[in-house]
């Protein structure tokens, strides 16, 4: 059970946005811009673990000049 509470599935923004280091404010303008998604569990939003891992990584790829696939599908 303890590890369960360590590695969410999902998070709330509040959480999200202190793991990132970014303000609510950028997290939501993110969120706006489809960079991330989100999904609704009851009245809550919550970005999944796996998404964020996901953006995280095309962040990083982006910043070693690697093009990322939703980045050129948009281009496209």
């Amino acid at each position: 059970m303890k590890d369960i509470v360590q590695n969410p599935l999902a998070s709330s923004i509040l959480i999200t946005s202190a793991r990132l280091g970014i303000s609510r404010a950028t997290l939501y303008r993110l969120m706006g811009e489809g960079a991330i998604k989100t999904i609704k569990i009851g009245h809550r939003t919550l970005i999944a673990e796996a998404e964020l891992q996901r953006y995280v990584a095309d962040r990083v790829a982006a910043a070693n000049g690697v093009r990322v696939a939703a980045q050129a599908e948009r281009a496209a």
